[in-house]
């Protein structure tokens, strides 16, 4: 067994995705495997999730292959060791009013960050469902966290948000609207995984 080894694990989202980790932790995986300290810290977002582990501010993190690709090709060292899931799931929650494409015309979306498995969900629903254009259509703007998304849906602030289907049925019953839904399409799509840096 390692020597009293201590690590900090960062997972992206308060969502389904990351639950090996809580499991982990909760069922005493890591203790019987000789990890004497395990530290579960929530970074909102896979970009900001990937630029903590590049920083060395945790050894392992739990966020999207998008986030490991966007930080490799600025010069990263991550790499995804282990996966969570293999499709795309979310479902895309808007304000009541909006029905259609033409009514999502200049609409404010909310997702993670930059790169990210919700930024690539969104331009994919966007470019397969309405034919619409992320970079000309609508304004893609950084909100965090799926919570942080929620909560702005519900006060308003964007008039979009792809969200896990837990998070979408908490939406609707808070009176907003699933326009679209990818859990039942079979996307193929390596979505969230367990990250860690080459040099660790």
């Amino acid at each position: 067994p390692l020597e009293s080894p201590q690590i900090k694990i960062g997972y992206s989202a308060l969502t389904s995705d990351p639950s090996a980790v809580w499991v982990a932790q909760d069922s005493g995986f890591f203790k019987k495997n000789g990890f004497t300290s395990v530290e579960l810290n929530l970074i909102s977002g896979g970009t900001r999730a990937a630029q903590a582990l590049a920083n060395g501010e945790i050894q392992v993190g739990a966020f999207s292959a998008t986030s490991v690709i966007e930080a490799n090709a600025a010069g990263g060292d991550l790499m995804m060791i282990a996966s969570f899931d293999n499709a795309l799931t979310y479902d895309f929650v808007v304000q009541p009013g909006i029905n259609k494409a033409e009514d999502l015309k200049g609409k404010r979306l909310g997702v993670s960050g930059t790169s990210g498995s919700s930024v690539t969900a969104t331009r994919y629903i966007l470019r397969e469902f309405f034919k619409l254009d992320a970079d000309k259509d609508v304004t893609l703007v950084t909100i965090g966290s799926e919570e942080d998304r929620l909560t702005a849906l519900q006060a308003k602030q964007i008039d979009g948000a792809v969200l896990d289907p837990v998070g979408a049925i908490r939406a609707k019953k808070a009176g907003l609207v699933i326009l679209a839904g990818l859990g039942d399409k079979g996307i193929a799509y390596q979505g969230n995984g367990v990250v860690v840096s080459r040099r660790f």
